[in-house]
């Protein structure tokens, strides 16, 4: 059995993030017919409402445009100088990006240059986001011939995303990975048809797949629980928004999203009593401020770590902000001091929990009534905090839970005991 005592002397934290508040973002889309088929842009709006956020959207979407047609059409060049936008989605002609790294180093890349030049011109803040499409069907048959990769969907698929990861790279933007989460859709449910009848523009569904990609890729948040299915069945829908999740939000750095983020981010540890450490540990920006307890902000150097002290047990709120010339980003966190302390005397109480690793469903009985429970992940970072009615056997719902090991914290009128979770 832990030594409860011990355990009831551990100081818990919660963080709350910033980035989990609804927000509004200004997109516009530069594309064609993938973009405008079905209304995708509208898709993403109605899918971002559903989960508290708001989309601001204008488009500019000609049937066949390419990356050299938007480079220089004055409809598109307008837009993008009116300014305002957080990002600017670009969406090549399906088939050139898939050709020879020749051909696209002739036939796009410069053009995909010229117009995040003009993005930066007009509002420096703009951050130019690339959409990844995704390989036809069953390849491309008409330029089979000329350049064999194309001639399967695999094969168009791969160099699509080769293409478009490198245009984001060599011009300090960010892509949008539709194509990747499209092939993970397409193996994983097989019945699922994301194609409309040419083989090659999206149906409902396929446009689905962009919408959730693009709310991941623009709010770098999950879809998944988004109650906007479109004309989906609940099932594939939410088969859409996990596998999603798990392409974008697993992958962040490889679509090199929010690489130009402000990020307030801290870990914290006890030092001695009750002074603790902050270690802004993943913060990135030109220059971090802290405030505790709602006093003064302070400080600019990204990176020292600060300590403080309390004056004892409670609850306590620090303020972490990260800025730079574009972006800020607030981070409140809540200290939870525990007041019970090892002169406490404890009655420890037995325990099961079970399966551990658990998939969906986690069983909990003890010989105690518990009152209430908690759970954490490694970080500290409070997840779920339920009350239970004093109860001595329960069940807690994982199906949700990503992969990974949680603390599962259990409360009853006198005792407390913690448990690792394995989720799987």
């Amino acid at each position: 059995m832990m030594d409860m005592k011990k355990l009831l002397g551990i100081a818990l934290t919660l963080i709350v993030a910033s980035g989990l508040n609804a927000q509004t973002k200004n997109v516009l889309f530069l594309g064609n017919s993938y973009t405008g088929v079905n209304d995708l842009p509208g898709t993403i709006e109605t899918l971002a409402l559903s989960l508290g956020d708001t989309l601001l959207h204008d488009r500019n979407t000609p049937g066949g445009h390419t990356m050299s047609g938007h480079s220089t059409n004055a409809t598109s060049l307008s837009k993008i100088a009116a300014g305002g936008w957080d990002f600017v989605a670009i969406q090549s002609q399906s088939q050139e990006p898939s050709f020879s790294p020749a051909s696209v180093a002739t036939n796009v890349y410069p053009y995909a240059e010229i117009i995040c030049d003009s993005i930066e011109s007009a509002d420096i803040c703009a951050e130019p986001l690339f959409y990844m499409t995704w390989g036809r069907k069953n390849g491309d048959a008409g330029n089979c011939p000329f350049y064999t990769p194309v001639c399967t969907y695999e094969g168009m698929q791969r160099r699509l995303r080769e293409s478009y990861v490198e245009m984001a790279q060599d011009n300090d933007a960010s892509v949008s990975p539709v194509g990747a989460v499209w092939q993970q859709v397409r193996d994983s449910i097989p019945g699922l048809e994301l194609y409309s009848p040419d083989e090659s523009h999206p149906s409902v569904a396929g446009t689905y797949v962009a919408a959730c990609t693009f709310y991941a890729s623009i709010w770098r948040k999950s879809p998944v629980g988004a109650s906007y299915v479109s004309s989906l069945s609940a099932a594939d829908a939410l088969a859409i928004q996990t596998l999603t999740e798990r392409v974008v939000l697993d992958s962040i750095s490889n679509w090199r999203l929010g690489h130009n983020a402000a990020v307030a981010n801290l870990n914290s540890s006890l030092l001695t009593g009750t002074t603790y450490q902050f270690d802004p540990i993943g913060s990135q920006g030109d220059s971090l401020f802290w405030s505790f307890d709602g006093g003064p902000l302070f400080g600019d150097t990204l990176g020292a770590v600060v300590n403080h002290t309390y004056v004892g047990p409670g609850t306590y709120i620090v303020q972490l902000i990260a800025k730079n010339e574009c972006h800020t980003d607030t981070l409140n966190y809540e200290l939870i001091i525990s007041p019970f302390g090892t002169s406490v005397d404890e009655k420890e109480f037995e325990l099961a929990v079970y399966p551990n690793p658990v998939s969906s469903s986690l069983s909990i009985n003890t010989d105690e009534p518990i009152q209430e429970y908690a759970i954490y992940d490694l970080s500290g970072k409070l997840l779920i905090k339920n009350a239970v009615g004093n109860v001595v056997q329960f069940e807690v719902d994982f199906s949700s839970f990503a992969k990974g090991t949680y603390q599962l914290e259990i409360i009853t009128k006198d005792s407390r005991a913690i448990r690792k979770v394995i989720k799987h």
